[in-house]
């Protein structure tokens, strides 16, 4: 959910009330919610709710919207004395000292990884490449400065004297360190980082951020450190940790710490939470029931409005597709959309187009829980087709016998294949 002070009251959207909260009967409204141009926002009713924060419940009285994004108000942050600084979320402090090792750094500490050095490799024959200063306007060339001065400090950047690729390079200020600032950079590989400033001209020390090969290498080494460790999952930067109890969730924390620790990285506190029971992780929302379309994107997909040209039908689609998971037949339900971007067909948004738009966005906001795979379980592999796509269903029986969904699968058939007999695409 979203923090926002600005806001008087918290409020839920009717998706979120329909799939956790249906059997709760909703009371009249007991305000009048306006937006910040004045224009008023209806209220379908008001449900009281206890909320917990880190140990601290309260009565909350949230409102009931037909969309948008959920809110915790100024009502329940003054009631769970929520904290905030600097746009930031502030965790109590026992929490942040539960498990605090040398990793943990506050502010923006840079650590530095053992045993890791990045060198880029380049195609032969390509030609370096000099390029001119571009002029900072005065107002920000002081920030620069301090921006640049931190960096060499911190070992991230280095002066030099020449160098045969020179790159023209504005320093953004008041942004935290990002995590590639740890790796060391090859020495053979830095002056391909070089650029010119008002300050001179500089070379990366360490690893820099839009750096093509940086992504691929920073995940192989996170890969490695936190190898035979359980409970832990990560995505470049993005850690996640988690155990079937407080327990052993503390245990496997305490180990994955334990480990960047030991491989010279910091973390920053400001980033870090603790004891969660859900959590927003690539687009998704991750709980004991299982894995849920993130309320962020959801918002977006129901905000989308119709396309008007094939790009915004790309981008559409590109947005919806990502949570096709949680859709059966998706590729089916897409076809009046996509049928407008093929070669032989002109543009035109027509009643077909509108109510497959329409049909998409209810279903992902509809889409129920999928369950996490577990691989000791008995897993089913179910297939169908149709005359514009194939799909599947992946399902596994729980402990109980009870057959639970995994995730839903299908893709839509090419012009060629949509000429195939019945049984040749079940083959598909």
């Amino acid at each position: 959910m979203m923090v926002d002070t600005g806001s008087g009251a918290s409020i839920l959207p009717q998706h979120i009330f329909k799939e956790y909260f249906s059997s709760c009967v909703l009371s009249p409204p007991k305000v009048q919610l306006l937006t910040y141009s004045k224009e008023n926002i209806p209220v379908c009713g008001s449900l009281r709710l206890n909320v917990t924060y880190y140990g601290k419940t309260v009565a909350g009285e949230f409102n009931i919207v037909k969309s948008g994004t959920p809110l915790i108000g100024r009502d329940l942050c003054k009631a769970l004395d929520i904290e905030i600084k600097g746009g930031r979320l502030i965790e109590p402090a026992t929490h942040c000292a539960m498990l605090k090792p040398s990793s943990i750094s506050p502010g923006t500490g840079f650590g530095c990884a053992k045993n890791f050095t990045h060198k880029v490799k380049i195609r032969p024959g390509v030609k370096p490449i000099q390029q001119k200063l571009r002029h900072l306007p005065l107002s920000v060339r002081a920030a620069v400065s301090d921006e640049l001065k931190m960096l060499e400090e911190n070992s991230i950047i280095e002066k030099i004297d020449s160098s045969e690729w020179v790159f023209p390079r504005g320093v953004a200020t008041g942004v935290p360190g990002n995590a590639y600032h740890q790796v060391q950079l090859h020495e053979e590989s830095r002056g391909l980082t070089a650029f010119i400033t008002h300050e001179g001209l500089y070379q990366f020390c360490r690893v820099p951020y839009g750096l093509c090969s940086a992504p691929s290498a920073f995940q192989r080494m996170m890969t490695m450190i936190l190898k035979g460790l359980d409970g832990v999952q990560c995505y470049l930067d993005d850690v996640i940790v988690h155990g079937a109890s407080e327990a052993i969730h503390n245990a496997n924390l305490k180990a994955v710490l334990h480990r960047i620790s030991e491989a010279g990285l910091k973390l920053n506190t400001e980033k870090c939470k603790f004891n969660l029971t859900t959590l927003s992780f690539l687009g998704y929302r991750l709980s004991a029931d299982g894995l849920h379309a993130d309320d962020a994107h959801i918002t977006a997909i129901i905000n989308a409005p119709p396309p008007t040209d094939a790009t915004t039908l790309r981008s559409f689609l590109g947005l919806s597709a990502w949570y096709s998971k949680f859709v059966p037949a998706y590729a089916t339900l897409v076809e009046p959309m996509r049928a407008l971007l093929r070669k032989d067909c002109e543009f035109h948004w027509n009643t077909a187009a509108q109510e497959s738009f329409d049909r998409v966005k209810q279903a992902i906001v509809d889409s129920p829980a999928l369950s996490l795979f577990n691989p000791n379980h008995s897993t089913i592999l179910s297939c169908d087709t149709s005359d514009y796509g194939v799909g599947a269903v992946l399902t596994q029986l729980d402990d109980t016998g009870t057959e639970i969904t995994i995730a839903f699968a299908s893709r839509s058939l090419s012009d060629v294949e949509r000429k195939y007999s019945i049984v040749e695409k079940e083959a598909l």
